[in-house]
């Protein structure tokens, strides 16, 4: 299956299952698995809110709607 069954390069798969104890990941590999996963939850949050669907109205609409509802949080934050 495997030239060497007890040595596999996890840098070939992107998703892995079980990863080896022993294996260390590189700065760089460390660096581009952060930004993939930041990249999908900003795509998934846009994806999740229509923003990409919507005019720019629908946009500045929810960009209003997000600094708001932060906005109120860190008032009731400090109030309470």
């Amino acid at each position: 299956m495997y030239e060497n069954d007890k040595k596999i390069a996890y840098d070939d798969y992107i998703y892995v299952a079980k990863r080896d104890k022993n294996y260390l990941q590189g700065e760089v590999l460390m660096k581009e698995t952060a930004i993939r996963k930041l990249q999908f939850i900003f795509k998934e949050i846009i994806f999740d809110m229509g923003i990409s669907k919507g005019s720019v109205l629908d946009y500045c609409e929810t960009l209003a709607i997000i600094c708001f509802v932060f906005w109120a949080r860190m008032v009731i934050h400090y109030l309470g």
